[in-house]
């Protein structure tokens, strides 16, 4: 059996481990990017240039591997009429004495079809991924107080993600991974995520799921990420409030909303926009400054309301955004109580007295 070997390969495979070594040792190895930029400056120089090496194919693997902490550089060289990629990547091996050691070293292969090869194609969508997760990690460091921000900045990643996965045709332990730096990267180290339990025999790469991010001194935060959300928690809460039938239901979804942090948020946001989508919204019997003057709705000064609206459903009520003087913060309730809600329905106008009930429900 003849080996096949092309010296032009190996050459050039001698060159790139003399610079690799020249370059950790300057920078350490913890300094990826330095490295890297190094390397890179090198092999474009006259005295160390590498004849083929071409630029182009050479960005999209670094881009697409900038968020992989196992892989330092990648060099694309054009050799005889195909595409050489070779890769400094990052190993490690436990010896006999139980120590763990890190190696570093190139991996050579040649793409198939030259350019016109399938894995530049997934290189490319990964780097468009990893230059969007770049960009939402530093968003991140600007909103991580805010607990609605971070969310949508989860939907978000989970959904380039997702996308990706769905369009290129790549392993499925590929793609995964690859969601797993992502959210490592932009979230931090000790970030995961638990995918949901499949609905289908065969469930999509990267499926509904939640990611946990730590915080200091507490258990990780979670947060809910899938195809229901893929246009924002808002239009999800608004899809929401069109399908509601049950009071309990109206006050469950708008306290979800309250708890979710958007208030607090630089979006701005109105309640009535959700809440005056649900059916049986009352417009016309809706006064928020007649119901914080009402003594019925505020027993007598008792609750500070802030926000409300009136429903017909079958029966007649109200919802009130409000806080008790002997609690700490405001909450959702509803009332369907004749004798509270009575006086102000007749103040705004109203004349029948059909749907009223002698019980009140938060």
């Amino acid at each position: 059996m003849t080996i096949k070997i092309n010296d032009k390969q190996f050459k050039i495979l001698g060159m790139l481990s003399e610079i690799a070594d020249d370059e950790i040792f300057n920078w350490s190895v913890e300094n990826k990017p330095a490295i890297r930029h190094s390397i890179l400056s090198r092999i474009t120089d006259v005295d160390d240039k590498i004849t083929g090496f071409n630029k182009g194919t050479t960005c999209i693997f670094n881009r697409a591997t900038y968020i992989d902490d196992s892989i330092i550089c990648c060099v694309a060289v054009k050799i005889d009429d195909e595409i050489v990629l070779y890769t400094l990547a990052k190993s490690s091996f436990i010896g006999f004495g139980g120590n763990e050691y890190d190696n570093y070293s190139w991996d050579m292969r040649t793409l198939e079809d030259g350019f016109d090869s399938k894995e530049i194609a997934y290189a490319k969508a990964f780097a468009n991924v990893a230059d969007r997760a770049k960009e939402l990690r530093r968003e991140f460091f600007k909103v991580k107080d805010s607990k609605f921000m971070t969310r949508e900045i989860c939907q978000e990643l989970w959904g380039v993600c997702s996308n990706t996965a769905e369009s290129v045709d790549t392993s499925w332990e590929q793609s995964r991974r690859f969601f797993e730096q992502a959210i490592t990267f932009v979230f931090g180290e000790g970030a995961f995520f638990v995918a949901d339990e499949p609905k289908d025999e065969f469930p999509e790469v990267i499926g509904d799921g939640i990611i946990y991010i730590p915080v200091k001194d507490g258990d990780p935060v979670s947060y809910v990420v899938g195809s229901d959300y893929i246009q924002g928690m808002k239009d999800f809460w608004k899809m929401s409030a069109n399908t509601l039938e049950y009071v309990q239901d109206m006050v469950r979804l708008l306290n979800e909303i309250d708890n979710s942090g958007v208030m607090s948020s630089s979006k701005n946001f109105d309640y009535s926009e959700v809440y005056s989508l649900i059916p049986g919204f009352s417009k016309e019997l809706t006064n928020l400054k007649k119901m914080q003057e009402d003594p019925g709705l505020t027993s007598m000064g008792e609750f500070d309301i802030i926000d409300g609206f009136v429903f017909n459903i079958g029966f007649i009520g109200v919802v009130m955004l409000c806080r008790h003087y002997k609690e700490d913060t405001y909450s959702w309730i509803s009332s369907v109580e004749y004798g509270r809600i009575t006086d102000y329905l007749k103040e705004i106008g109203w004349k029948g007295e059909e749907g009223l009930s002698q019980k009140q429900e938060r």
